[in-house]
């Protein structure tokens, strides 16, 4: 049964553009997740924050200050919505593509699209927006 306490149904957190910090990401969002009450959908909501961390962090970091930011929304559907904002340069608008078959990357916004209820990006006068929204089945 989800929890009836009442915990904080947003989260925001700076991450490094540095690949080592998505453990502990995953860990914060996780620890976020089960203060929600939380109780089914959690591994695809780490997945799909993953992703899109992990593309902020290869293609959206400007090397300057790197400074990526999440954050997450728990709504009472149950539905969650998570947005990552990057500083690097709006040329190119994040989209999912088709990875060939012996790529090792490129994956990430196809996973997105597939697992989540909807997304999309939102460009922004530095860098860009990436959000995706995961509708999460109650218990049974």
């Amino acid at each position: 049964m989800p929890s009836t306490h009442s915990a904080p149904k947003e989260l925001a957190m700076e991450v490094a553009a540095d690949y080592s910090e998505l453990a502990c990401m995953r860990d914060s969002i996780r620890n976020w997740l089960k203060s929600c009450g939380a109780e089914h959908g959690v591994d695809e909501i780490l997945l799909v924050a993953h992703e899109i961390l992990a593309n902020a962090i290869e293609h959206g970091s400007d090397g300057e200050d790197g400074g990526i930011r999440l954050s997450m929304q728990w709504k009472k559907l149950p539905e969650c919505r998570i947005t990552v904002h990057d500083t690097g340069p709006a040329t190119e608008t994040p989209q999912a593509v088709a990875a060939e078959e012996s790529a090792e990357s490129g994956r990430g916004l196809s996973i997105v699209e597939a697992i989540a209820y909807s997304w999309g990006v939102t460009r922004q006068r530095t860098g860009h927006s990436v959000w995706a929204t995961l509708r999460c089945p109650s218990a049974a």
